[in-house]
């Protein structure tokens, strides 16, 4: 029998196809236009948290440019993931608009290794896919789980297309479910779905 992790990364791969497809088919206009203001539950949970993790997206992922421009211009403290070599566990140092940001190890943009380390308590996460009961497939390396496992209490959002949206995703003991998920037509909270509402 197929094990889970097997048939997560069979999914994995099927789906960054999918989603590079339906971004390279988005017009530039409608590219332009979303994702720019965090909705407005987003923005109450960012001013709740003592600091938000955001992470810096690569090509096709859900971007976060705008959304840490936001945080940047209303004063919210911001952090950002930072490896210090391929082996090392994620950690997060405190992002300023103004801060200079460099390639890390796994070819990511990340604040350099004199910021400042924070704990957020709130994250911005990626994901490859996910489903309406708030569970996220990320990118394998499970930098996440072991975050939110040392870190119990920290709230997600998960940022995505709607094309990265599957009902079936393997679900192990360790995945935790997201506490809303943001796309560029809806915002999914546990057991409530809000369609329409532009992100």
């Amino acid at each position: 029998m197929t094990e889970t992790p097997d048939l997560k990364r069979t999914l994995r791969r099927e789906m960054r196809i999918k989603r590079q497809g339906f971004v390279n088919a988005l017009p530039d206009s409608v590219r332009a236009l979303v994702f720019r203001i965090p909705p407005p539950q987003v923005q109450k949970l960012m001013k709740q948290a003592r600091c938000t993790g955001i992470y810096i997206a690569k090509s096709y992922e859900a971007p976060t440019r705008h959304y840490t421009q936001f945080m940047h211009e209303n004063g919210l403290p911001v952090a950002v993931p930072y490896f210090a070599d391929n082996d090392s566990k994620m950690e997060f140092l405190s992002h300023n608009h103004d801060d200079q940001l460099e390639p890390g190890p796994f070819h990511i943009m990340q604040p350099v290794a004199s910021a400042r380390a924070v704990t957020p308590d709130l994250l911005i996460v990626p994901l490859v896919a996910y489903n309406d009961r708030m569970h996220r497939l990320g990118q394998g390396g499970g930098h996440y789980d072991r975050y939110l496992a040392e870190n119990p209490g920290t709230k997600t959002i998960g940022l995505a297309w709607t094309a990265q949206q599957h009902d079936n995703i393997p679900v192990e003991a360790h995945d935790l479910p997201l506490d809303m998920i943001v796309t560029q037509a809806s915002i999914i909270e546990p057991e409530h779905i809000s369609e329409g509402k532009k992100a």
